[in-house]
């Protein structure tokens, strides 16, 4: 349910800023350099912002259930892959490139998080 709340929230939220974007970004500048360059990156913004509405329950999940060695591996995978992206520049460079590879790390943790409880190994051994 948490996934289901947080996911449904953030893209409730992305769709109503994607729906306002112009005079979102309009009201928070006057240069039309930053409203081009706000505007040019919102997609992938807000498709950030739904992956860290999912990561957030289901990093949740891992601790909630104490599974400390699940919550430290896929914080630590997320963190390394982001460092990964943005070193070899995966993405490119430019807020394009930070705001992919924010979307990956997030979209990692829910991945392994979702992985975790699947495998039901750890504290999860209890759901067979």
């Amino acid at each position: 349910r948490g996934l289901q709340l947080g996911g449904g929230l953030a893209a409730a939220l992305s769709i109503a800023t994607w729906s306002v974007r112009g005079t979102a970004v309009g009201i928070l500048t006057t240069s039309a350099e930053v409203r081009a360059a706000a505007i040019a990156v919102m997609p992938a913004v807000l498709i950030t912002q739904v992956l860290k509405g999912l990561a957030y329950p289901a990093n949740a999940v891992l601790m909630g259930g104490r599974d400390w060695i699940g919550s430290t591996a896929a914080m630590w995978a997320s963190s390394a892959v982001l460092v990964l992206l943005l070193s070899r520049q995966v993405f490119g460079s430019g807020l394009l490139a930070v705001w992919a590879s924010l979307a990956a790390c997030f979209g990692m943790q829910v991945v392994m998080a979702l992985g975790r409880v699947a495998s039901k190994t750890g504290p999860w051994g209890a759901l067979r």
